[in-house]
């Protein structure tokens, strides 16, 4: 009898001890429900990250070219000018052409050295066939557009084109004139100069932009530089 209450009294025992243990069957399916939620939960998060780099929709930007101002058949005109000088004397920027200064310069010129640059904007909309002139040199690369943005503008010189390597030695200066009506600007024209080559120096230098129109009225041109 006495054997029988031990035997009884062990089972007892034991299954106390099973009911107690943390590490019995029913938490483990726990831990593994654990697991799982929180797969789930990192995997919403990856999602929730994807969709907020996805890529917006391209912008739509409407550009007002403006409307061409001809000479008028019959009517006699004169050219008038007037010369800016680029240089850290700052007469471009005093003026309100230079709007966008990152290049250095002297007391001759302004130079784009690597990933410097300068961008030039004129207000050609009451002007009448009006052109720009710009004295440039070394490693130059020009652009123009009609708005101020980056993904608008068009290459028009590229000195890389005639020396693809970085000319260092310099003397190629040149007038080139930028007619805008070419390019069906007639409201604004902004000018973007350049390095070539965005690693080294002997970047595009500018030493002047003229910037020329017709004015209706007879006479002899005028050329005035500003100071």
């Amino acid at each position: 009898m006495k054997r029988i209450c031990l035997i009884l009294a062990l089972i007892i025992c034991a299954s106390c001890l099973l009911a107690c243990d943390p590490k019995g069957p029913a938490d483990e399916v726990t831990d593994t429900e654990k697991v799982e939620d929180s797969t789930v939960k990192t995997t919403k998060v990856t999602t929730t990250q994807k969709d907020e780099e996805e890529e917006e929709p391209p912008v739509t930007i409407d550009i007002d070219y403006g409307t061409a101002n001809m000479r008028e058949e019959g009517k006699e005109y004169h050219i008038e000018s007037v010369k800016v000088p680029t240089n850290n004397k700052n007469i471009d920027k005093n003026a309100g052409y230079l709007i966008d200064d990152h290049a250095q310069s002297n007391e001759s010129y302004r130079y784009c050295d690597g990933s410097g640059y300068v961008i030039y904007e004129i207000d050609i909309s009451e002007m009448i066939e009006p052109t720009v002139d710009i004295e440039i040199l070394q490693n130059y690369l020009v652009s123009i557009a009609a708005y101020d943005d980056f993904d608008c503008y068009k290459v028009i010189y590229d000195f890389s084109e005639e020396h693809p390597s970085t000319l260092t030695s310099g003397g190629n200066d040149v007038t080139y004139t930028i007619d805008p009506y070419e390019h069906g600007f007639y409201k604004v024209l902004y000018i973007l100069i350049e390095d070539t080559n965005a690693s080294d120096g002997w970047g595009g230098t500018i030493r002047s932009l003229t910037i020329n129109q017709y004015v209706e009225g007879e006479g002899e041109d005028v050329l005035t530089t500003l100071e």
